[in-house]
């Protein structure tokens, strides 16, 4: 049947002739909508790398129009550039009329060549041999620093030795390591992880780890007021140092019962 309109809704009823009549006609079939696809609920945004996000979605429900055959992305950067997936290269390009689209069966890609700091958001367009239907905005991501770790707490193992401990920081792109800065009476030093010693000058030294979540700090003052700071980092930088935890002043610990 050709000379439909689009946007409307048709259903097909048959009858059968012969020389002695037709047949009454059957019951209508199920309505169906020259239309294009429903639009897609707005796309999940995961940071892979410091580089890279991955864009997911649903395919939408069928409301009787023709099937979705290919889906295109688009991508806001910093709300003044828009750009879109090319899924033959992977790159992301300024015109949509050179990205190619992706097939019908993907409901995800990782879009690459992304600038840290910058604030993104995506939307997915659905398509058919009718037409096309954008889905909303995503939610906006940003390629960023970890977040400050929890304040570190002190526990004292002698009059002058203590254990600092912290929470790890979960957080993509992923924490490579941790810095440990130390007030020891009015003196401001850092861990350094290869004399496990600490050091007034932070220049050169190496983080901590990023599966430590505690060091033993040796070789102080008895007497002293001692409190810590932790900063975590990614391939993107540094986390603002924590919050300072509780003081302590180094004597022996009581003995255990």
């Amino acid at each position: 049947i050709s000379s439909v309109c689009q946007g409307l809704r048709y259903s097909v009823a048959l009858a059968v002739g012969n020389e002695a009549g037709w047949s009454p006609y059957s019951p209508f079939c199920r309505r169906v909508a020259v239309d294009a696809p429903p639009a897609p609920a707005p796309p999940s945004l995961k940071i892979v790398d410091v580089r890279s996000i991955e864009i997911t979605w649903v395919r939408p429900a069928s409301d009787g129009s023709p099937a979705v055959n290919s889906y295109g992305v688009s991508i806001a950067v910093s709300r003044a550039c828009l750009l879109y997936y090319d899924a033959v290269s992977g790159a992301l390009l300024p015109d949509a009329k050179e990205a190619h689209p992706l097939p019908a069966d993907k409901t995800s890609v990782v879009v690459s060549g992304l600038s840290p700091g910058a604030p993104y958001k995506a939307r997915v367009v659905a398509m058919n041999i009718v037409g096309s239907k954008y889905s909303a905005w995503s939610d906006i991501v940003t390629i960023q620093p970890p977040p400050s770790p929890e304040k570190p707490t002190v526990r004292i193992l002698s009059s002058t030795s203590v254990q600092v401990s912290w929470p790890t920081v979960q957080h993509q792109p992923r924490v490579t390591g941790y810095s440990l800065m130390v007030q020891e009476g009015s003196t401001l030093k850092y861990y350094d992880t290869v004399s496990r010693g600490l050091k007034v000058d932070a220049a050169g030294l190496k983080p901590l780890p990023s599966d430590t979540n505690f060091v033993y700090v040796q070789g102080l003052r008895s007497g002293d007021k001692f409190k810590a700071r932790v900063a975590a980092v990614n391939d993107v930088g540094w986390s603002r140092y924590s919050e300072r935890s509780e003081t302590i002043v180094l004597t022996v610990p009581p003995e255990m019962p």
